[in-house]
């Protein structure tokens, strides 16, 4: 039997928001707090840094967010995956307002693309979403001092290439 499912009600949220903080450090499989026992919570020790992996933002207990917390506004480069060239130079440009805009520049092939649209906030204050008028809207989280690009079902992208879906902030 799935150990979730061994779970009562009530501990399911904590499983749920120690899963995530183990996800973010990728250590899922570190995740025992639903079988702490009842004296006190099993000791856990967050896992060493990968170099490898894209840094998270986490919302904080105390409400905090990206949003709230971090310095978000401004601009942010980066060269993006491309199936059938040898990048996409992207820069995009975030507005206390809520508009953005984009430039993609299509390495090796020469193809130019500019878009203006508004974003929004995700409740928790973590992720943007952009809409435009010509393209299906983007998703990103927002880190320190960078983006990192999100699957169009709002999950992290995964795989060699997931540190590749980066832009970092330049001004």
């Amino acid at each position: 039997m799935p150990a979730m499912s061994l779970l009562t009600a009530a501990a399911r949220p904590v499983l749920t928001f120690a899963a995530g903080l183990a996800c973010a450090f990728g250590a899922l499989s570190a995740v025992s707090a639903a079988s702490a026992p009842a004296d006190g919570p099993a000791p856990m020790s967050a896992p060493a840094a990968r170099q490898d992996s894209v840094q998270k933002p986490l919302a904080a207990a105390d409400g905090h967010s990206s949003r709230d917390v971090l310095d978000w506004e401004g601009t942010y480069r980066g060269t993006l995956p491309c199936a059938d060239c040898d990048g996409i130079k992207t820069t995009i440009t975030l507005r206390g307002d809520g508009s953005y805009s984009q430039t993609s520049i299509y390495v090796g092939r020469g193809a130019r693309f500019s878009e203006t649209g508004r974003y929004t906030w995700n409740r928790a204050g973590s992720r943007i979403t952009l809409t435009g008028k010509d393209h299906d809207p983007s998703l990103f989280i927002v880190g320190e001092n960078h983006l990192e690009m999100l699957n169009q079902d709002g999950s992290p992208v995964t795989g060699p290439l997931a540190n590749d879906y980066r832009l970092d902030k330049v001004s």
